[in-house]
């Protein structure tokens, strides 16, 4: 669409003063009949869903939740999830969803900062955090079973449930050790006696939901986001096909399945599908090796998932006996959220989608035209504001023409730049820092000012942006290509900070024989710096260690410095060995860093006698000193 355009559509959505609930029962009232939501063979249709809000919202109101209040909930991907965000939605209210896995202190304080007339969680995550609720002052625990909207109560897919999850109803085993404790369904029955609730009137900018960053920087003690409704009423009209130019996703199937404490979840997986008039496969079992499992069970067309998610999965379509003869038809648009792809991961992830001959329901081509899409964008910016549908014959032609890769194409509604170390905006392809702006974009991280100061900042000319975090560049085409983030450098003795994903484009060069490579910065038993290269190899394929890790070694050394190659130390992870992740899916930093430096498992390749050492080795066999501390 031309600017002008999209500045007429922004300027229709200021008009739009309703709640999502409002929003999402405008779009589908001639759609009712069509089905909303599927859970374990279970379709719910939209009429259904919208009533069942209604009264999961008298009963809030029947409890004293009014406008404004705070709702407290730790809850999976289930039916249940979506009528209370409906719910609380009209009687304008916010919800602040969190993880079990959080930090217990941190729970205890997320839940004693909200209303404590009622609070919500699944029974499979209320396990982890039984003995806070009961130290807390709230006065009424809703119970959500993961077979509360399951037919009779029956898992039809108990054998390959039960590996990861047990489904069963544990709310009255709870109820025994706690009085306050109500099943979901008496509590949607609460308010019957009630009349039916009028939507609140709300504006844009009231508060909706808080969420939680992915944990990269704090595994346990994510920050709390801020999103308005501005944020899920923006993204769905812009990505209506009129304004985004996509295909219309009536009666697409979309899989939410990353954990609900993620704004991706809410606004991806759930309110853009709703919003097109699509149903949400509701998955809530959130494990990399239960994937494929889900995607055979829940059929979606549509999937955001991690690299990492798609990568353990690619292999397991490779190598995995069990998945040989996987067919997923029906997988249209394969997402990749959250993480970037490299070039080697993306080529082998594409690779094995072709093997289970994906989207052939609707594409009947002797080719595959679904590959791999990247999503960017995070959290706080609101999901995915930009994003580029990659095509294996598109890539063909960018060799040829640009000599390059294809960048990420945003979505007309982000304003987004690069700005260098003293906020002026970069040139053509110039490394800098990625900001953004747009109507998705967050309040603010919630009781932390200092986090929030720091991510809204302002260029040269007094603009304020949104940090994305990470370096970046705009090609000569205008698409982004996002590099690293932002404070993983390596700093020399003279101060100059050289990001580590310089050193990772370098170790990637090699795309037949490694897949993924992840570079951490650590400290040995003597204080001093190393950068971990984890490196995985590309799987099947035959490999000797010692000349690709010589390789690497050597390309280092034709760009950077002695200093930062006498630091680089490389960590071989077998195909089976997986990178840890973090409650969302990522890969976690703080957990590599938390593998740390070992000297006996480290490996160095010595260019100069051309052998494989230990890091133990290496440092006996020469004298100088090839580390030094900042």
């Amino acid at each position: 669409m031309k600017e002008s355009d999209i500045k007429e559509v922004l300027s229709e959505i200021e008009q739009h003063n309703e709640s999502w609930f409002q929003d999402i029962y405008e779009r589908n009232k001639d759609n009712l009949d069509a089905p909303s939501l599927w859970y374990r063979g279970t379709n719910i249709s939209y009429q259904e869903m919208l009533k069942e809000a209604n009264r999961y919202a008298k009963s809030l109101r029947k409890l004293g939740i009014k406008q404004g209040d705070e709702v407290s909930a730790c809850l999976s991907n289930t039916p249940e999830l979506i009528y209370l965000l409906l719910a609380i939605s009209m009687l304008g209210a916010k919800i602040n969803l969190f993880g079990s896995q959080f930090d217990q202190d941190y729970i205890k304080k997320i839940i004693d900062d909200c209303s404590s007339k009622v609070f919500f969680a699944t029974d499979c995550q209320y396990e982890d955090i039984k003995n806070i609720t009961l130290e807390s002052s709230i006065e009424k625990i809703v119970l959500v079973s993961l077979t509360s909207s399951l037919k009779d109560g029956i898992d039809p897919y108990d054998e390959v449930d039960k590996i990861f999850c047990e489904f069963r109803n544990k709310i009255p085993e709870f109820q025994c050790e706690n009085d306050k404790i109500i099943d979901v369904k008496e509590f949607a029955a609460f308010g019957d006696d009630m009349e039916d609730i009028v939507p609140a009137n709300t504006n844009l900018d009231d508060e909706f939901t808080i969420t939680y960053s992915s944990g990269s920087t704090h595994s346990t003690r994510p920050k709390a986001i801020v999103h308005r409704i501005r944020s899920f009423v923006t993204m769905a009209r812009i990505h209506d096909s009129d304004v985004s130019g996509l295909p219309a996703m009536k009666n697409i199937r979309g899989l939410a399945h990353i954990p609900a404490h993620s704004n991706t979840d809410l606004i991806t997986s759930i309110s853009d599908v709703l919003s097109q008039h699509g149903t949400v496969a509701l998955e809530p079992i959130y494990d990399q090796n239960f994937f494929l499992t889900s995607l055979m069970i829940n059929k979606p067309n549509f999937v955001p998932a991690t690299t990492s998610f798609w990568l353990n999965a690619a292999k397991k379509i490779r190598f995995d006996e069990s998945y040989r003869n996987l067919q997923l038809p029906f997988l249209i648009i394969p997402t990749a959220v959250g993480e970037p792809v490299a070039p080697n991961e993306e080529k082998f992830i594409n690779k094995a989608l072709k093997t289970t001959k994906a989207g052939k329901d609707l594409f009947h081509l002797p080719y595959t035209p679904v590959c791999l899409s990247i999503g960017g964008g995070d959290c706080e910016h609101g999901g995915l504001f930009f994003t580029l549908y990659k095509a294996l014959q598109e890539k063909r032609l960018s060799c040829w023409l640009r000599k390059k890769s294809f960048g990420l194409k945003p979505f007309a509604l982000a304003e987004y730049a690069i700005l260098d170390q003293n906020g002026k905006r970069c040139g053509v392809n110039e490394l800098g820092r990625l900001v953004a702006n747009s109507n998705c974009t967050m309040k603010g991280y919630k009781n932390n000012p200092e986090a929030t100061r720091q991510f809204f900042i302002y260029d040269n000319t007094g603009k304020r942006w949104g940090d994305c975090q990470v370096y970046g560049y705009i090609d000569q085409f205008g698409s982004i290509h996002i590099k690293g983030r932002i404070g993983n450098e390596f700093i020399s003795s003279n101060g100059e900070k050289i990001p580590l994903f310089l050193i990772s484009d370098e170790i990637l060069k090699d795309t037949k024989h490694i897949l993924s490579c992840e570079l951490v910065m650590v400290k040995d038993d003597k204080n001093d710096d190393k950068i971990v290269v984890h490196i995985e190899f590309q799987p099947g394929v035959k490999i000797n260690v010692t000349n690709v890790l010589m390789g690497a070694e050597k390309r280092c050394k034709n760009v950077f410095s002695d200093e930062v190659l006498n630091c680089l130390y490389y960590r071989i992870r077998g195909m089976k060995e997986s990178f840890p992740l973090s409650g969302c899916g990522k890969r976690s930093q703080p957990l590599l860093k938390a593998e740390g430096y070992d000297g006996d498992f480290m490996v160095k390749p010595s260019i100069e006698t051309g052998q494989l050492l230990t890091a133990n080795q290496y440092k006996k066999e020469n004298s100088k000193v090839y580390c030094y501390k900042r």
